[in-house]
């Protein structure tokens, strides 16, 4: 199965499910609004009439946020835990939205999308939980031993060598980041492969699909390189955009907003076509089992071999 036409398949279905797209848009934009609103309003306090705001509009300036979060008092205490509760929030919301989207994606009732949504996130949630976080340590300790020596050679450099450090540097961040990618592919195709079967051991079908990516990693990185591609063209037309417009005005600023929503959107679509891709490299890779001998096995059928 090659990878474009899957690509393309993937964007076909996506385009065909522009109510999951904006639940997904929705739901994140709702919970950035949980730590984006207090400090907007703490931001209009301090620079409504202030010449530093509009410097702040124009891009992002690290002095003036720094003297913002000396001024802040308080109020800068409650920054910290309110990050933590939207982190905490986006990662739980994620599993919940994993099993809901795979459920709408991959069952044939013809009922409405927030019924099948909803019973699919909260019928797998608690096995793509204990699945992200057995994913979380073995995606750290992975990335930990193959790109720990790279930094420990870094490391053991001395000042004059600069030029190697930097480099070091950049490739041992590459090197994680490749293998935390690794990871998190081998969860998507173990959650899709659990939502679609309804298997029970979950976690131990996470480490028999992450052995099964890391001896064939190719068409699962082709998907997600090519939708990671496209992405970043249409970001860069928001950026493009963002230097034409001034940042000055009401008008301006909400054609920046309402683009950038445009952006998440798009987001949001690339996230569904790659559930959807995968979805079909599932079934390209590991077949579902006729209805007869999913029936007669049970929902506790061991793995088979050839995971």
């Amino acid at each position: 199965m090659r990878p474009i036409p899957v690509t393309f398949r993937a964007l076909r279905r996506t385009y065909r499910a522009p109510r999951l797209v904006l639940l997904l848009w929705g739901a994140h934009l709702m919970i950035a609004g949980v730590a984006a609103y207090p400090v907007l309003r703490h931001l209009d306090r301090m620079l409504a009439h202030a010449p530093a705001g509009d410097e702040l509009l124009e891009r992002l300036s690290l002095p003036l946020v720094a003297d913002l979060l000396r001024a802040g008092g308080d109020w800068v205490m409650v920054l910290g835990p309110l990050l933590a509760l939207v982190a905490l929030l986006t990662l739980l919301w994620n599993v919940f939205a994993a099993g809901g989207a795979l459920e709408t994606l991959l069952s044939g009732d013809p009922s409405r999308i927030a019924h099948r949504f909803g019973r699919g996130a909260g019928r797998f949630f608690g096995r793509f939980l204990r699945m992200g976080l057995a994913a979380l340590p073995t995606a750290l300790l992975a990335a930990a031993i193959l790109a720990g020596p790279v930094f420990g050679v870094r490391g053991s450099l001395d000042d004059n060598a600069e030029g190697a450090k930097y480099w070091l540097g950049l490739a041992g961040a590459g090197i994680a980041l490749f293998v935390l990618l690794l990871v998190l592919l081998a969860l998507d195709l173990a959650r899709v492969r659990v939502a679609r079967d309804d298997v029970r051991h979950g976690v131990r079908l996470f480490f028999a699909t992450l052995r099964a990516v890391l001896r064939r990693p190719g068409r699962v990185l082709a998907l997600w390189g090519l939708l990671a591609l496209l992405f970043a063209g249409i970001s860069a037309l928001y950026l493009v955009l963002r230097q034409i417009l001034p940042a000055a005005g009401g008008a301006p600023l909400f054609a920046l907003f309402l683009a950038q929503q445009l952006v998440m959107i798009a987001r949001a679509g690339m996230r569904v076509a790659l559930w959807s891709g995968e979805i079909a490299l599932v079934d390209q890779r590991w077949p579902e089992a006729p209805l007869a001998e999913r029936l007669a096995a049970g929902p506790r059928a061991p793995i088979p071999p050839s995971a």
